[in-house]
This record gives C-alpha cells, structure tokens and sequence, in this order.
C-alpha cells in the first residue's frame, strides 16, 4: 500500500509538472491551477449551455431523473472521448517506465497508479460539466442535502467507468501498435467512431424531447438500455437513493476487475510498445517537393494525420464545424425556428461567428507542432531551410486544415438561413481571419512556450501550456469581441466586418513579430525548452 501511495505521488507531481513552463518558481506553481481552472472553465460553459434548455424543458413536465439520465451520459461520454486517446500513452508511454519494472512493486501498483492520473483528468472534465447541471437543478427543483451527497458519490463514480473503458481502449491500442503496421489508421478510426457515436448519441436525445409522450418513451429505453444509467439517474430525480450503492459497486468492480485482467501482460505491452516505437521512430526515404516549404508542408500533413492524440484532439474544432455545415446541407429546415424569435435574423450572423470562432480556436495545430518536434528538433534547426519558412509551414498547414470545414459550415448557414450577401461575406471573412489569427498566435504560444521532452505525443497534446495559453487569448479574445456588440448597436454585417479588420490587424502584428524575432526565437529552441 505504501508503493501504491509514493506511485500515486509522483504521479500527481508528474501532472502538476506537465506544462513544464520556464520563468521563477512562483509562476511555474501558478501554472498547473490556472490550467485546471481554463479546461475546468471551458467544461462548466459547455455543461451550463446545455443544462439549462434541458432544465427548460424537462422539469415543469416532472422527469427530474430523464435530467440527470441526459445528462451523466453526456458527461460521460465527452470525458471518454477526450480521454479514450490518452489511455495509451498515460498508461503504456513514460520514459519512467523500464525504472518502474526494474524496482520490487508488482505491476498492478504500478497500472493502477498510472490510472490514477487518468482518473484524475476525467474526474476534472465530469466534475466541471456536472456542477453547473446541479446549479441548473437545485434553481428549479426542491433539494435537499441527501441529494448533494448523492451527488458528490455519482460524481466520483462515474469517471471511474469513464476510466476503466480508457484503459481498455490503451491496452487494446498498445496490443494494435506492438502486432500492426497501421496502428494510427486503427485509432483515428475508432476515435471517429466514438464521436460519430456521440453526435447521433445527443441528436437522438434532442429529437426525443418534443413532448411528454415522447419524452417518456425516451425514459424508459434508457432505463432498460443502460441500467447502470438509471442506478445514478433515478436518485438524483428523486428516486430510491439505495440503487446508488449498486452504481458504486459496479464503477469500482470495474476498475478492479481490469485492473486484474490488465495487470499479468502489462509488462509485455509496455515493452514491445517502446520496442516497437523506436524501431520505427526515423524512417530514410526519397521526398518529392517543388519547394522548401511545400515540403516542409507535407511533413506537417504527415505527422498530423499520422498521430491519432494530435489529430483527434487539434483537429476536434474544424471536425465540428463539418458535422454541423454538412448537418445544414441535409436538414435545412431543422433549425428555421430560431428565426421566429423576435430579432434574431439581426444577431444570427453574429451569433453563428462566435460559434465558428469558438471552434477555430478551441485547438489549434500550430499551437504543438513545434513541441511535437521533441528531441529531433535539432534535425531541422540544422536543415538547409530558414527558420522563418518552417515556421511559415507550421501556420499554413494549420490555416488549411480549418479552411475546407469553414468553407463547408458557411454553405449549410446559407442553405439554412438564408442570409444576405452582405452578411454572409462578412461572416466567411470574420471566419477566415480568425483561423489566421488561431495559427498565428497558437504558432507563438509554441515558440515561447515549447515542451521538447515530453515522454510522448500525449503530454505534449494534452498538457502543453502553450494549448492552453492559445485557448485563453482566444476566448480572451472573443470575450472582448462579445462585450463590443454589446455595446455598440451597429448592424451585423457592420459589425462583423470591423471586427475582421481588428483581427486581421493583430495578424499583421504577429507576422511582423515572426519576421523580427521569430528566426531567433525558433534557432534558440532546446530540449531544455
């Protein structure tokens, strides 16, 4: 037990440390909490946005327990989708490994340590998205402290479930790459087949609320589809608070029966995984290009879509923008009711701006295609290329994989909607501005905030401080952008037009800082970093 609790430490410390950010002490304490705070923000807007219509629409009809049945699975599967990758290389990646085996602690110390650490993140993610859908609750229903206690156990245990799925997905991942050729082509697309599964998941549960009958047919496949789902739901609508007990056995049976299962080949993955990774970690090949650039832009479309955590995770924002443009091309008629709301056809485009712009920012490429470099950055700091022309090259492959969804998101607006040529070129403008302004700033987080010896592509992806810091200058910067409308009652088009040139404006600025100082900045880059 007490190797369990020195591995869980260290663990804990390798969280805290895993924005590895340079400066003084102090600000390097301040970095690990304001990060939870940013993700931990961004979850609690997501979960207060759609609690409240569910709220709306669900209680005055008394179905409290359809509420929290919509949404723990919600919460559920967002927390498994932006963790089923990490699974892999949380559990099997680490350079600290080989020491681990090498010390007298059994093998299933060391697993469940590491999944700690995966606990803990889907404990933040559910938590966030959960807590504003109790405010949400407690605001419209009566409460009292039995069912705050109720809550806190669910929400500890539903992470738990969320967790022993991710380690199946890791060690079925570790198993793939250690005995297959295309194990990124395995992942991607059972990632894509998890989201896939999560938008027809919440597009079900919308389409099944248009009114009491069918609010409660939806109820009752719920609870004879997924059991353990009415376990936690039912007490928290009010129910028998007893079937809790049931949904706690189960979320820790599981966790200790993988573990079990996990445990006797734990060793042997981890060891062919590293095995195999370095086996094939440089690959000498002929490479076919017109130009420096168009090179270096073909290497960063190959590691992009070569790297499952890089690609599920920094291409999610465009990846959204898709599904809903190509969701607009097929069901026009489904959203035309928000016109009838009175002057909504005056703040729609401004409103689906803010919408897009939230998705261009959420994850931007550029903002870890340095830190993916790692080690090998002296490979191109040594290539016979400018500094400036690869950094030109990590932007433009970040622009590119945001332009083509926009295109089709604009499309699926404009069958939808309707809106005046005006207002629509305005909008693709603001759009495209700020998938610039996302490469550019997310190119600079990189060059002042850079991790080149990370463990594994995962820690770079999931806990760069640069992801983070290009998350919160966005939404900074869209905050600023809201309060503005606010203010200022200009038309839409009007609007939107100025705010493009503001952002276009700082583009420029941070083009011309690239040209002074980014050549330095990038030849400076060590694995210090």
């Amino acid at each position: 037990m007490s190797a369990l609790f020195s591995l869980c430490k260290v663990e804990l410390q390798a969280m805290l440390n895993a924005m590895h950010l340079t400066g003084s002490k102090k600000s390097r304490a301040f970095a690990a909490p304001l990060a939870a705070a940013l993700g931990g923000g961004i979850m609690a807007y997501v979960g207060a946005v759609y609690a409240l219509p569910m709220a709306t629409v669900l209680l005055p009809m008394g179905m409290g327990d359809l509420y929290w049945g919509q949404m723990l699975l919600v919460g559920f599967c967002m927390a498994l989708c932006f963790t089923m990758m990490a699974g892999s290389g949380m559990l099997f990646g680490g350079r600290d490994l080989d020491f681990l085996f090498a010390l007298p602690i059994p093998a299933r110390v060391i697993l469940l340590a590491k999944m700690l650490a995966l606990y803990l993140e889907n404990l933040l993610f559910n938590s966030c998205l959960l807590i504003p859908s109790a405010v949400v609750y407690a605001l419209n229903a009566p409460v009292g402290p039995a069912f705050w206690l109720e809550f806190v156990v669910i929400c500890l245990c539903v992470p738990l479930l969320a967790t022993a799925i991710s380690a199946v997905f890791g060690c079925l991942s570790a198993w793939v790459a250690g005995h297959m050729r295309h194990k990124s082509l395995f992942s991607v697309l059972v990632s894509l087949l998890g989201l896939g599964l999560l938008f027809w998941l919440l597009w079900m549960l919308q389409s099944s609320l248009m009114d009491e009958v069918q609010a409660d047919a939806l109820r009752q496949s719920l609870w004879r589809t997924v059991p353990p789902l009415a376990w936690a739901a039912r007490p928290l609508g009010g129910g028998n608070a007893l079937s809790v007990v049931w949904f706690v056995l189960l979320s820790v049976g599981c966790v200790g029966v993988l573990t079990a299962a996990i445990a006797p080949v734990y060793q042997s993955l981890t060891l062919r995984l590293a095995t195999r990774t370095v086996h094939r970690r440089f690959r000498m090949s002929r490479q076919t290009a017109g130009s420096a650039v168009s090179a270096l832009y073909k290497k960063e479309a190959a590691r992009f879509f070569g790297t499952p955590i890089y690609l599920l995770n920094c291409g999610l924002g465009p990846l959204f923008l898709l599904l809903g443009g190509g969701y607009l091309l097929l069901f026009p008629d489904k959203l035309q009711i928000l016109l009838t709301i009175p002057g909504m056809r005056q703040q729609l485009p401004v409103m689906l701006a803010a919408m897009a712009a939230f998705f261009l920012l959420v994850a931007s490429p550029s903002s870890v295609s340095i830190s993916l470099e790692g080690r090998a950055i002296w490979l191109l700091q040594s290539a016979p290329v400018t500094p400036l022309a690869i950094c030109h090259a990590k932007a433009l492959f970040s622009l590119t994989i945001c332009l083509p969804p926009m295109a089709v998101a604009l499309a699926g607006v404009q069958r939808a909607f309707r809106l005046p040529a005006g207002q629509l070129a305005a909008l693709g403008v603001c759009c495209a501005a700020t998938a610039l302004f996302a490469s550019l700033c997310g190119l600079w987080c990189n060059l002042l905030l850079p991790r080149l010896d990370a463990p594994n592509d995962t820690v770079v992806v999931k806990q760069s401080a640069s992801v983070l810091a290009n998350m919160g200058i966005g939404f900074a910067l869209l905050a600023v952008l809201a309060l503005l409308w606010w203010l200022v009652k200009v038309s839409a088009a009007l609007f939107l037009t100025g705010a493009s040139v503001f952002v276009l404006a700082l583009c420029g600025l941070m083009e011309l800082a690239l040209l002074r100082y980014g050549q330095d900045k990038f030849t400076e880059l060590t694995t210090k970093g």
